[in-house]
């Protein structure tokens, strides 16, 4: 195989339906809807694109992006958001982070377009002939690039900082869990 994703999603269809149309192309995808466990296995695989779905079960995915970024072994791998429910308002306003993603998709969202957006970031293959024939019914979406968005330079950190917790405090909710980690190899062998 040759590139490799990690594909954090909760349809477990859609998830489907992107791994055959990139596994056509030659690419490996790994699919996961635990966003700790995801965290911990992005470290590990260190994969060459990230696709992250905002809206993971017990945790937001949008922490599991800020937490992706902060870790030394993730914080340059590239990375595509893709929500059903974030505003464009709330896509503009995490571009300005620091911590930010590469791109953002509002779903529902075609294969061919995502396939557009992820080859834009991580160069892939044509598909090989004998998968061009299957079909995928996602509608195409609108979507923006947050490739047009250009980084500040010299973004003093208490304002980034203060950025990063405003951000946090509008998306997350209270109820939602607030920590998203990675787990100590001592977790790992309990947990097992």
């Amino acid at each position: 195989m040759g590139q490799r994703i990690l594909f954090f999603e909760n349809d477990a269809r859609f998830a489907q339906e992107v791994r055959t149309a990139l596994f056509a192309r030659g690419v490996d995808v790994e699919i996961t809807n635990d966003g700790n466990a995801g965290v911990d296995r992005a470290v590990e695989l260190k994969p060459d694109l990230i696709l992250l779905t905002i809206e993971l079960p017990g945790v937001n995915g949008f922490l599991v992006c800020k937490k992706l970024r902060k870790l030394p072994e993730t914080q340059s791998v590239p990375m595509i958001i893709l929500s059903s429910e974030a505003t464009e308002e709330v896509f503009e306003q995490h571009r300005r982070l620091r911590t930010r993603a590469e791109d953002y998709v509002h779903k529902p969202v075609s294969l061919d377009a995502l396939i557009g957006r992820i080859h834009a970031i991580v160069p892939l293959p044509p598909a090989r002939e004998e998968e061009l024939d299957v079909a995928f019914g996602n509608p195409s979406t609108e979507m923006h690039s947050a490739a047009a968005v250009e980084a500040s330079v010299g973004v003093d950190q208490e304002i980034e900082a203060f950025a990063d917790s405003a951000f946090d405090a509008l998306v997350v909710g209270e109820e939602e869990a607030t920590t998203v980690g990675v787990l100590s190899p001592a977790a790992k062998a309990v947990a097992a």
